[in-house]
């Protein structure tokens, strides 16, 4: 019935058909509506839900998705050159498990003088009462973009008192007026709560 009703709004007006939440899709028409994270409910990883009705005219498809984003945060912090600096931590229980990946850029600018390296990393943290294990893996090779100099370093993890903190230790050639980590982390775990100090 939707395909009908898609259809016949879109031949009597695409503005109609838009304004009763169809869009236009690659090869179709298609209804996508977001259904709120229930009332009193916290936003942790991201708890709002995405719906997709429609048809794909080239495959002749009608389908339903259901997708729970799980992309956390997009945050910049401050570095200190060869320093670990903590840049996000997030709470563990005992007994508790939890992964995820960390998109990261790190900025380096003395004077005309740019520095951009590029990174992802995937951490896996576990607690068993006092004994905390957690790890950090660089996925692929990282990439640098400069004209001279070197930028060179790690993210570090680590686990104590019941919190995980990951901290960017880098190193620039240059004195950099700009030393900054932008980070963004995607998780399958919709109970992670970062904190970005």
């Amino acid at each position: 019935m939707k395909r009908l009703l898609a259809a016949l709004l879109l031949v009597a007006s695409p503005a109609l058909a838009q304004s009763n939440g169809w869009q236009e899709i690659q090869n179709g028409w298609g209804e996508i509506q977001t259904v709120p994270a229930a009332p009193g409910s916290t936003h942790t990883a991201a708890t709002d839900v995405t719906t997709f009705t429609g048809s794909v005219t080239a495959k002749n498809l009608t389908a339903t998705a259901l997708a729970t984003p799980t992309v956390l945060g997009s945050k910049s912090k401050a570095l200190v050159d060869a320093t670990p600096t903590a840049f996000a931590t997030f709470t563990i229980a005992n007994g508790a498990t939890y992964t995820g990946e960390v998109i990261y850029k790190i900025k380096a600018i003395q004077g005309t003088s740019l520095q951009a390296l590029a990174g992802r990393v995937r951490f896996a943290a576990t607690r068993e009462g006092t004994t905390y294990t957690v790890v950090v893996n660089e996925v692929g090779t990282q990439l640098l973009a400069a004209v001279a100099g070197t930028l060179t370093g790690a993210i570090e993890i680590s686990g104590a008192a019941g919190v995980v903190t990951l901290a960017a230790n880098f190193n620039t050639s240059l004195t950099p007026t700009t030393f900054t980590i932008d980070a963004r982390f995607d998780s399958p775990d919709a109970g992670l709560a970062l904190t970005f100090p």
